[in-house]
This record gives structure tokens, sequence and C-alpha cells, in this order.
């Protein structure tokens, strides 16, 4: 399978297979069997570092193959999430200091040490 991947890599320039992708390789369900090696890579490699590689499939040899191929460990929907809660705990932090969640634009006008709430403002306007 890796060296599909590479192909894959090859062909796309990244190492995230989408479930659309086939590759006359599919199992029952649609899903290439690609797809869920990549899966499934993502998944030991998440046990590898809770447990330092104590547990799980994956070696320091795996993990040093696919990093030489750029294989990205987390998918553009760990990245979304990831950013999604940092942003909250902005809001978390703001509510906490200023006893709402209506963010402004701009710092208080008050305090000249508050800094502009321009992203947070936006990122909140955006869960509303």
């Amino acid at each position: 399978n890796f060296e599909r991947l590479v192909a894959f890599k090859t062909k796309f320039n990244h190492t995230n297979v989408p479930k659309s992708y086939s590759d006359n390789d599919d199992d029952d369900a649609g899903l290439s069997s690609l797809e869920i090696w990549v899966i499934e890579q993502r998944k030991w490699y998440r046990v590898y570092q809770k447990t330092n590689g104590e547990e799980g499939r994956m070696t320091a040899a795996r993990i040093e193959k696919l990093n030489s191929i750029d294989f990205q460990w987390r998918t553009r929907r760990d990245l979304l999430d990831a950013a999604w809660n940092e942003m909250y705990q902005e809001l978390v932090s703001f509510q906490q200091k200023y006893n709402s969640t209506l963010v402004p634009f701009f710092g208080s006008k008050n305090d000249k040490n508050d800094p502009p709430f321009r992203k947070l403002h936006r990122w909140v306007e955006k869960q509303r």
C-alpha cells in the first residue's frame, strides 16, 4: 500500500486519499482500500503517540517512511476542528474577562491596553 500511496502522491501532490478515489482495488462498501489503509496509518499513529510507541502497529521506521513522502498525519477536518477549538477557547477567555460573548470589532474604548478583537469578532459572527 505504501507504493500505491506514493503513486497517488505523485499524481495528486498530497496524501489525503478521498472517499471518491478509485484505483480499481475498492472493497464491497465502495471504499478504496488505499483510503482505508491511510485511515489506519493515522489511527495507529495516534495510538503510537498516546502510548509513546508502546502499543499499536505503528513503528518509528514506518513513521519515518511515511514522513519521507510528506504524509499528512492530520486531515483537513482535523485542522479545521483544531482551529475552531482554538477560537472557542479565545471566546471562553474573552467571556471570562469581560463577562460577555458580544465581541466588539475594536478593543474597549475605556482601556487603551485592550487589543482589537477583529479575528474573534468575525469568528463569533460566523457562528451566529
